[in-house]
C-alpha cells in the first residue's frame, strides 16, 4: 500500500519535535491518569487484568517463578496461560512500588508506543513527517487502540505492529539481514503476549503486504520469492516465541479450548453488517458505554450481548474522507487495502453469513471467539491507506485535493438532512419502531441523545469542510496544523467516551473483603454463586446491580465478583471462565455443582464447598433497601452479603472413598445420598482404610509442604486443581497423585508420620526456553553479523579513498 511521492525520507530536528509534539498531546489525553490519580477500569480491565497482573507481581516479588496461579478456580497454570504474558518484558513495570500506578501506566506506555512505532514506520515509508504525526495520532487515538485499552493482549500486540511493519518493508525493500533480524525480534515480542486471532492478523497483513510487494517487482515469481522469506522469517519468530507458544499450546489441550466452543459462545460478538457507518459517525448506534443507564441502541444488534467486541472503530472523519478520496484517485496501493479490508469484514461478520456456519462446522472456527475482532485488520488497512491519500494531500495532488472536497460536500449535505429530519415527528415515528423501545421514556430520553448526537456529527462534518474549503483557497499546499488540530479533538473526545476514568478509590479494599480475616485468605476460599445469576435465572436484584452503567463497576469491586477477590488476596473456586482458559478438571466440577444444583437444589451445597475448601459464599443484597441506604451514590453500595458456611481444610484426609466412573457417575452418585464432608470421589480402585490428621501446613505459589500422621494406610486429599505437572513426594520419595472429588487431587499415604511436598513444574519450559534462546541468538547473529558487515565494508572504503 505504498506509493513513492517525493517527500523527506532522512531524519531532521523537525522529526524529534513532531515526536516532541505527538508525545504531548498524548499525554495531555492521559494526563488525569498519568498525574491526578485517575484510572482506566472498563471490562475486562476491573474483572481479570488487575488482578492477574496483581498476582503475577506478588509472585515474583515473594522470589517464585510464576508457574501456578492459587487464587482462581481452585488453582490453575500461569505461566502456559497466554492471558497471563508471564514473559513479556515490560510487565517489569509491574514491580513498581505503587501497583495501582503501575498498572495504569502500562497499560498508557503502549499508547506511547502505538504512536512512536507508528511514527518511524511511516517516516520509513517515506511519509512526509506532517502526515507521519498526523497518521500516528490517528492510530494512538482512534478506534483501534481505544478499544484496546481494557483488552490488554490484543493492545500489546498492536502497539509493536507498526514497529514489526517497518522492518518487514525495509527488508522486503533493501534484502538486508539486519532488517530481517529486526523484523523477527519486535514479532518475537509480540509472541510473548499471544492473543491467537490477533496474531494471525498481523501475519496476513504481512502476508499480504510482501505478496502485493513481490507482484508489484517481478509478477509471480517475485511475489513468491517475497513470501518465501516472510515463511522464513515466521518459522524464527515461532522458534523466538517458543517459551509462551509450546506451553500455550500445550495448556490448550488441557484446558476448556480443548473441547470446541458452544456455536453461541464462538459466533457471540458478530459485527452486525451497518456497524462500519460508525466510520462516519462514532455514536450512529449509541454510546456503549455510559455513567448512568446503558444508551447502546446496537445491543439489539449484538444479542445477547448488551455492547460490542470493539467498542469504538471510528479512525476520525479526516480518515474516512481520506481513504475514500484515494479509493476515488485510485491511489497506489488500493487494491490490496481493498482485499484487506474485504476480508476483515466479512471474517468479522461472523454468523451473519454462512461462512462462520461452515468454518465451524469444519473445525477451523470450533476455537475462536467473538468474530468481531478481525476488524482490527481492516482498520488497520484502512488507516494506512488513508494516510497515503494524505500525504498527496498534503503534497499538493490536484486529484486528490478534488476528490476530498467532493467527499467531504457529499457528508456534509447527508448529515445536514439527517440531523435537520431528527427534529420531525415521522423521524422519531421511525427511530422507536426501527429500534422497538416500548418505554414512552426511555424513548424520549433516547431521542434526544440521538438527535444530540447528529447535531454534532454535523458540526464535526462542517468544520472539517471550512478547513478543507480554507486549504483550497490558498495556493500553496493545504495547511497540516489546522488539520492536526482537528483530528486531536476529533478523536481525544471520541476515545474518552470508550475509556473513561474512576478515582483511585475504585481500587481500595471494599468493605466486604474486609470481614474476611488477613490470616484467613490464604486458608479458606470464597464461592461466588451470586455471580451465577444467569444461570438459575436472572433475578431482579442481579439484573439491576449489573445495569447501571458505571455502577456495575462498583458491584463487581465491593461484590467480590471474579476475579476482583484476588485484589486484596482472597482466593475464590467454583468461579466462572471469564478468558474461557480454566483446566478440564475445574470445568468438569462446576459442571457437576450445576447438574447437582438442578437435581436437588442447594442441598448439597454444603458438600461442593467442603470439598472446594470454601468457607464463604455470596449472595445479592435487596437492590432497592441498597439503594436507599447510599442514598444512589454507586460508590457506596454493597451489592453483596458474605455467608459463612462451616471450615473445611484445603488437606484433609478422607473418612470414605467412593469409586465413580466420570462426571456423571460422580454427579449421580452425590445426589443419591447425604455425604461426609471427609468423602472422597475417586475415579479409581483405592485402598486406604485408614484416617490421619495434617499436623502443619506450609504454601508457596506452586508448592506446599505437609506434616502428617496416619494411623495406616490412608487418603489425603488436596483441594488443589489436578494437572499432569503436579508432582508429589512423601519423604522425598515420589508418590503417585490421584484425581480426586472431579476437580482435585490426593494421595495414598503409609501409616506413620511424614513430610508431603507437592510441588508444580511444567516440564515443558525448559526445552521451549531453550529453543526460544536458540532462536534468539540466530536472529541476534543475523542482526550483528549484518552490522560487522556494513562496518567491514565502510572501513575498506576509507583505506581505498586514503
Amino acid at each position: 500500500m505504498g506509493e513513492p511521492v517525493p517527500a523527506e525520507d532522512t531524519w531532521s530536528r523537525r522529526d524529534f519535535l513532531f515526536l516532541a509534539i505527538l508525545g504531548a498531546l498524548i499525554g495531555l489525553v492521559y494526563f488525569d491518569v498519568l498525574f491526578l490519580g485517575k484510572t482506566l477500569f472498563l471490562r475486562d480491565l476491573t474483572r481479570y487484568y488487575f488482578p492477574a497482573k496483581l498476582i503475577l507481581r506478588e509472585i515474583v516479588r515473594a522470589g517464585e517463578f510464576p508457574s501456578w496461579n492459587p487464587f482462581f478456580g481452585g488453582g490453575q497454570p500461569m505461566a502456559a496461560n497466554p492471558e497471563y504474558s508471564v514473559f513479556y518484558p515490560l510487565h517489569a513495570l509491574l514491580l513498581l512500588p505503587d501497583f495501582v500506578y503501575a498498572f495504569q501506566l502500562l497499560i498508557v506506555l503502549h499508547v506511547f508506543i502505538g504512536a512512536g512505532s507508528m511514527y518511524l514506520f511511516l517516516r520509513s515509508w517515506r511519509c512526509r513527517s506532517e502526515t507521519a504525526l498526523i497518521g500516528s495520532l490517528t492510530f494512538a487515538l482512534g478506534g483501534i487502540t481505544a478499544s484496546l485499552l481494557n483488552l490488554l493482549p490484543y493492545l500489546f500486540i498492536f502497539a509493536w505492529t507498526p514497529l514489526a511493519f517497518l522492518f518487514v518493508r525495509r527488508f522486503l525493500e533493501g534484502g538486508k539481514r539486519r532488517d530481517f533480524a529486526a523484523a523477527g525480534l519486535v514479532l518475537a515480542l509480540q509472541l510473548l503476549t499471544p492473543e491467537p486471532t490477533t496474531i494471525l492478523q498481523v501475519w496476513f497483513l504481512i502476508g499480504s503486504y510482501a505478496f502485493y510487494k513481490g507482484w508489484q517487482q517481478k509478477k509471480g515469481k517475485g511475489a513468491l520469492k517475497q513470501l518465501g522469506a516472510i515463511t522464513l522469517l515466521g518459522f524464527l519468530v515461532l522458534g523466538a516465541g517458543a517459551v509462551q507458544i509450546l506451553p500455550a499450546l500445550d495448556h490448550a489441550r488441557d484446558s476448556v479450548r480443548a473441547r470446541p466452543f458452544d456455536y453461541r459462545l464462538a459466533s457471540a460478538w458478530s459485527m452486525p453488517a451497518v456497524r462500519p457507518l460508525e466510520l462516519i459517525y462514532p455514536s450512529m448506534f449509541g454510546r456503549p458505554f455510559s455513567p448512568g443507564a446503558p444508551r447502546y441502541l446496537g445491543a439489539a444488534l449484538y444479542q445477547p450481548k448488551p455492547v460490542p467486541f470493539l467498542f469504538m472503530i471510528y479512525l476520525g472523519l479526516l480518515t474516512f474522507v481520506l481513504a475514500a478520496a484515494g479509493a476515488a484517485t485510485r491511489t497506489r496501493g488500493w487494491p490490496l487495502a481493498l482485499f484487506v479490508s474485504l476480508v476483515s469484514f466479512v471474517l468479522a461478520l461472523g454468523n451473519h453469513l454462512p461462512l462462520f456456519r461452515w468454518l465451524y462446522e469444519m473445525k477451523v472456527a470450533s476455537a475462536v471467539r467473538y468474530p468481531e475482532k478481525f476488524a482490527l485488520m481492516g482498520l488497520f488497512a484502512i488507516l494506512l491507506f488513508a494516510v497515503k491519500a494524505l500525504d498527496r494531500y498534503l503534497s499538493g495532488d490536484a486529484a486528490v485535493a478534488v476528490a476530498v472536497q467532493r467527499v467531504i460536500w457529499v457528508l456534509l449535505a447527508l448529515t445536514a438532512i439527517v440531523a435537520v429530519a431528527s427534529f420531525s415527528e415521522t423521524w422519531s415515528q421511525w427511530y422507536v419502531s426501527s429500534w422497538k423501545i416500548s418505554s414512552e421514556g426511555q424513548a424520549r430520553d433516547w431521542i434526544g441523545v440521538a438527535r444530540f448526537d447528529w447535531i454534532i456529527s454535523l458540526l464535526r462534518v462542517a468544520v472539517l469542510a471550512a478547513l478543507i474549503f480554507a486549504g483550497s483557497r490558498k495556493r500553496s499546499r493545504p495547511l497540516w496544523a489546522p488539520l492536526l488540530a482537528f483530528v486531536f479533538l476529533d478523536l481525544a473526545f471520541a476515545s474518552r467516551e470508550v475509556s473513561p476514568r474512576m478515582p483511585r478509590s475504585f481500587f481500595r479494599e471494599p468493605d466486604l473483603a474486609k470481614l474476611i480475616a488477613p490470616e484467613d485468605r490464604a486458608q479458606y476460599r470464597v464461592f461466588p454463586e451470586a455471580d451465577w445469576y444467569d444461570y438459575y435465572g436472572f433475578s431482579r436484584n442481579a439484573r439491576l446491580f449489573s445495569s447501571t452503567g458505571d455502577g456495575s463497576y462498583w458491584t463487581v469491586q465491593h461484590g467480590l465478583i471474579p476475579h476482583s477477590p484476588a485484589d486484596w488476596g482472597i482466593r475464590t473456586v467454583l468461579d466462572r471462565d471469564y478468558d474461557k482458559t480454566a483446566l478440564l478438571p475445574t470445568a468438569d466440577l462446576v459442571d457437576a455443582y450445576w447438574r447437582v444444583k438442578d437435581r436437588v437444589g442447594d442441598a448439597r451445597r454444603p458438600l461442593f464447598m467442603a470439598m472446594a475448601n470454601a468457607r464463604w459464599r455470596e449472595e445479592f443484597r435487596d437492590f432497592d433497601e441498597e439503594v436507599a441506604r447510599v442514598h444512589g451514590r454507586p460508590e457506596l453500595v454493597q451489592p453483596m452479603a458474605l455467608i459463612e458456611e462451616r471450615k473445611s481444610p484445603r488437606y484433609y484426609f478422607a473418612d470414605q472413598i467412593v469409586p465413580i466412573s466420570g462426571v456423571e457417575d460422580f454427579s449421580r452418585r452425590v445426589v443419591e445420598r447425604d455425604w461426609s464432608r471427609g468423602v472422597a470421589f475417586v475415579e479409581e480402585q483405592v485402598t486406604a482404610p485408614g484416617t490421619g490428621s495434617v499436623l502443619s501446613v506450609k504454601e508457596w505459589s506452586s508448592r506446599a509442604e505437609l506434616r502428617v500422621a496416619a494411623d495406616q494406610a490412608s487418603f489425603l486429599v488436596a483441594s488443589v486443581t489436578a494437572h499432569k505437572y503436579w508432582q508429589a513426594t512423601i519423604d522425598g520419595i515420589p508418590a503417585r497423585l490421584i484425581r480426586a472429588n472431579i476437580g482435585f487431587q490426593g494421595l495414598v499415604v503409609p501409616a506413620g508420620q511424614h513430610t508431603i511436598e507437592l510441588r508444580y513444574r511444567n516440564r515443558l519450559l525448559p526445552f521451549a526456553s531453550s529453543f526460544s534462546l536458540l532462536s534468539l541468538g540466530v536472529l541476534l547473529f543475523l542482526a550483528c553479523k549484518s552490522h560487522w558487515k556494513e562496518d567491514h565494508q565502510a572501513q575498506n572504503e576509507e583505506h581505498r579513498e586514503a
